[in-house]
Parts: structure tokens; sequence; C-alpha cells
């Protein structure tokens, strides 16, 4: 039985999740309907002075703090290990996955999602290990409700840097406050249904972050030294990103990226990509380089969470539907 100070303290978690929750959403909707018509700028982001005012401040954590720690976590812990805790972090998610593939009406997904969980979490040593995905042909497909919404024909509205989440817009930042709301694994801890509440929540965001973040150390520094505007360059990055992969590369003509044997070959070790050629291309655009183009799409594949600080974005699966575009 909980003892009325327990209660409390549980009730305390619950009142602030949704406070947080609330607040992003809040602010998120507010600086959209300050923003005014998103053609009116021409590039999507009538937000932009607020925005490069966070990125700047998001880049110096990130200069600082997260990619020192990534390149640590990327270079000194074993591959094994490392594995082990992307697929822990990918069951977690799994249910949220779940849940909005039902909510796109993708069976097919639901079917995935399901079959994951329940295997991963069982015979996978609770998700440790990927057994649907090496053995059942189930492989990982990343959901959040921002997809949700675009398939549901929610507008993307303004470009929006969110502090130490990064790149987003105003609809996938509505859709990131209703995830913080209802991830199950976070209400249980919340609520005191599993143990060490505050350790194992603080654990998942750090481990989020450093795991994603490692994954993108060439393709961000490669794109920051490529770029004039570092900035601009990350948000035409995402934006075209996030479009190709809600719309499975139906979005545009996809450009073929030449050349890249002048770029030195990224370490196997730490997961991220090198020149495959099955590696999606994005549409061509002046203010990003071609070489950071093509790395920022083979990188984006592989994380599976909310981005840390400057770009990486969550692994989509295939949409067979007419959205509406992202504003340019």
């Amino acid at each position: 039985m909980r003892t009325l100070s327990g209660a409390a303290q549980h009730s305390g978690h619950s009142v602030r999740r949704a406070g947080v929750g609330a607040l992003v959403l809040a602010a998120a909707l507010a600086l959209g309907a300050c923003a005014g018509p998103v053609g009116q700028t021409g590039n999507g982001d009538p937000l932009e002075p607020f925005n490069r005012a966070v990125f700047t401040i998001n880049d110096a954590a990130d200069t600082v703090v997260v990619r020192p720690v990534s390149v640590a976590y990327r270079d000194i812990v074993p591959r094994p290990i490392k594995d082990g805790v992307r697929n822990v972090l990918r069951n977690l998610r799994t249910p949220l996955i779940l849940a909005n593939e039902a909510l796109q009406g993708d069976w097919e997904g639901v079917d995935v999602a399901a079959t994951r969980f329940f295997v991963n979490s069982t015979i996978g040593l609770g998700g440790w290990i990927d057994i649907a995905g090496e053995h059942l042909d189930k492989p990982f497909q990343a959901e959040d409700f921002g997809q949700t919404l675009a398939v549901w024909g929610v507008d993307s509205g303004p470009y929006l840097v969110l502090p130490l989440l990064g790149p987003s817009t105003v609809r996938d930042t509505g859709g990131l406050a209703v995830e913080m709301a209802s991830d199950p694994f976070n209400n249980l801890w919340n609520e005191g249904l599993l143990d060490d509440t505050d350790g194992a929540g603080l654990a998942r965001v750090g481990l989020t972050v450093v795991d994603a973040r490692s994954r993108n150390i060439e393709t961000l520094d490669e794109l920051r030294r490529s770029s004039v505007d570092y900035y601009a360059a990350v948000r035409s990055l995402y934006l075209q990103n996030r479009r190709n992969e809600i719309t499975d590369g139906a979005a545009g003509e996809a450009l073929e990226i030449p050349d890249f044997d002048d770029l030195p070959p990224e370490d196997a070790e730490d997961g991220t990509a090198g020149t495959d050629s099955s590696a999606m291309a994005l549409p061509a655009d002046p203010a990003v380089p071609a070489a950071a183009r093509r790395g920022f799409a083979d990188a984006a594949r592989l994380p599976d969470a909310p981005a840390p600080l400057l770009g990486s974005v969550t692994e989509l699966p295939p949409l067979r539907l007419d959205l509406p575009p992202v504003p340019r």
C-alpha cells in the first residue's frame, strides 16, 4: 500500500509530466499563431530569429557536452553493449510505434510492431537482443505521432527549433507533447509501478541522446565544415529528409549524389553509414553541400528517437498517401 507521502509524490510526477507536455504544445501553438502565413518568408521559417537563438544555445551545449560524451561512448563502449542498449531503447518505444501504426491504419506495421515487442521482450531478454529483426524478418520501423498527424492531413506549420531537442515543426512538436504524456513506460515509472522511477527515466533520456548523437558525429562535422550557413543547412536537411521519409521519397525528384570517394570512410563500429548506394537521396538545395546531403541521408536512417540537438530525425516507415508539402 502506498503511503500518503508516496501517493503525493507520484501525483506530483503525473502533474509535472502533464504540465511539461502541455507547455511544449502550448508554446508550439503560440509560436505558430504569431508566425503568420508561412509563405511570407519563402523558406518555411517565419520564426527564424527565435530559432537561430535557440540553435546557437543548442550548438554550444552540443559542442561542450553532448558531442564529447557521444564520441567517448562510441569509441570506448564495446559494440555488443551499444547494440544492446539501442535494441532496448527501441523496444521501449515499440508500444508507441504500435499505437501510431494503428492510428494510421497500417495493419502490416501493427503486426510488425506487436511481434517485435512480444518476441524481443521475452526471448530477446527485455529487448537486448533483436530476435524479431534478425530471425523473423521483422525489422525495426520507427513511428511518431507527428507522422500520424501528417497522415491525417495536418499541415506541418512553421519550422521550429526546440531547446536541446533540435529541429522540428509546430505539428511535430505537438506530436512530441502527446507522446511525452502517453508513453506507457514513462507513466509506469512516474506512477511507481516500476522500480527506480527517476533513475530509469533519466537514464533512458540520456542514453537516447548519446546513442543517436554518436551515430551522427562525422555527418554533422562534415555539414559544419562545408556549410556557409550551418543553421540554414541543418534546417534544409531536416525539412527535406522529414518530407521524404513521410512520403516514402515521393515528395519530389530525387537527386543522385555523385563521387564520394574523396570523403573518409566512416567507422562501421560507430554505426554510422558510409556511401551505400541504396541510401535515400535528398532533393538538391544550393545551401547544402552535396557530400553533407548524402551523409545526412545515410545517417538519418539510423536514429529512432526524438532528435538530440542538431538534426537527427526519427525513422519513419513508407507511406502511400498524398500529404501537404513541407513549406520551403
